[in-house]
């Protein structure tokens, strides 16, 4: 909360403080009512936290310009980072997220710097922090990989011989698609990955379809699109805040409507899976998982030469760490709310004439 001096001449029309060489002793008088100001505004900061434990009480105007500086999102802006209603909002993070209280002689004296907030933003009366809520989601989301794309560079000798050969391959089954000749296969059954692959890798990326087949006995379900899959538990980044989306907005990202879209782009992509507990019940989010491996192998998921698996297949090849602790995450710009370091994965987004390559079983 914001209380400027302007706020404080129209209470105390009597203090009034001049910058002058030599301080006259009624000048004097006026500085001991200025102190004595100040000991009942202690007293109101005190009322303010008893009442809002989580409102940042701002000393001065100089103080509220540099918590306006980071402080820039109202609550609008906040329910739109994550699938969460209004109502999940309050019941969650509302009472605990920091948040500076802008009234309306804050927004006269620094309308220049709110006139740059949200179109919702420039009207709130609470703004919070990207790197507060940052903190939040990564103190309270169970984030769960269930499946993993793995790049296959990371497996072979010659990188750049294998993504020739990828590539040679890749144009072969686009052909084959476009004449609609047969099923394209997934890229773990391909020649050009069994060519290149390590056989302890490969033979954990033929299990795929076998893994989903166990689960559907186990769990006796009609298909292995109802079965529910293990789960790996994993950390975001914590210089990043991302976008959070639903199945439903995944599909529309991808030219889909239905959920169930959503849903498989999310399996296929080794997207991951984010829970929030609530007092109702738990909400979901997901977003593009790690990136494995280094740099140079990164390209691989651009090209779309990644062999898909269960987490705790891919586990087995990587490590627990490289699963859970990666540094960097493969989300876009579009999908990045703010970011506190200066890496990007835009140039290892996946190429939009992959979308054909779904889970379906081997037809060679």
């Amino acid at each position: 909360m914001i209380i400027n001096s302007n706020y404080f001449l129209k209470l105390f029309p009597y203090i009034q403080i001049r910058r002058v060489n030599k301080m006259p002793s009624d000048e004097k008088i006026l500085l001991s009512g200025a102190a004595e100001f100040m000991i009942e505004y202690e007293k109101k900061a005190d009322e303010i936290r008893s009442k809002y434990p989580n409102c940042i009480v701002v000393r001065g105007l100089q103080d509220f310009q540099t918590y306006l500086s980071e402080y820039r999102m109202c609550g609008q802006d906040v329910l739109e980072i994550f699938p969460w209603s209004k109502n999940s909002f309050i019941r969650t993070a509302h009472g605990v997220l920091p948040f500076i209280f802008v009234n309306r002689s804050a927004r006269e004296l620094f309308s220049k710097e709110l006139g740059s907030l949200s179109v919702y933003g420039k009207r709130a009366s609470k703004l919070y922090s990207a790197r507060d809520l940052a903190t939040y989601f990564r103190d309270n989301l169970k984030s769960t990989l269930h499946t993993v794309l793995v790049p296959v560079s990371l497996f072979v000798n010659d990188i750049e011989a294998f993504r020739y050969d990828f590539i040679e391959e890749k144009h072969y089954w686009l052909g084959e698609k476009n004449s609609k000749k047969r099923i394209v296969p997934i890229t773990n059954h391909w020649a050009s990955v069994a060519k290149h692959i390590a056989p302890n890798v490969l033979a954990e990326a033929l299990e795929w379809e076998n893994d989903l087949e166990d689960l559907k006995q186990k769990q006796q379900k009609s298909s292995v699109t109802r079965v529910t899959l293990p789960g790996l538990e994993t950390f975001l980044p914590e210089k990043l805040l991302p976008r959070f989306l639903s199945p439903k907005e995944v599909a529309k990202r991808n030219d889909c409507a239905a959920t169930t879209s959503g849903q498989a782009i999310i399996q296929r992509r080794g997207w991951v899976r984010h829970e929030l507990t609530t007092p109702y019940g738990a909400l979901y989010g997901y977003t593009p998982g790690p990136l494995l491996g280094q740099s140079k192998h990164w390209p691989d998921y651009h090209l779309g030469a990644t062999v898909i698996m269960l987490a705790h297949r891919a586990e087995k090849l990587v490590g627990t760490q490289a699963l859970k602790h990666a540094r960097h995450w493969n989300i876009p710009q579009e999908l990045i709310i703010r970011q506190w370091d200066s890496f990007k994965a835009d140039a290892f987004q996946p190429l939009t004439d992959m979308e054909f390559l779904h889970p379906l079983k081997n037809q060679q």
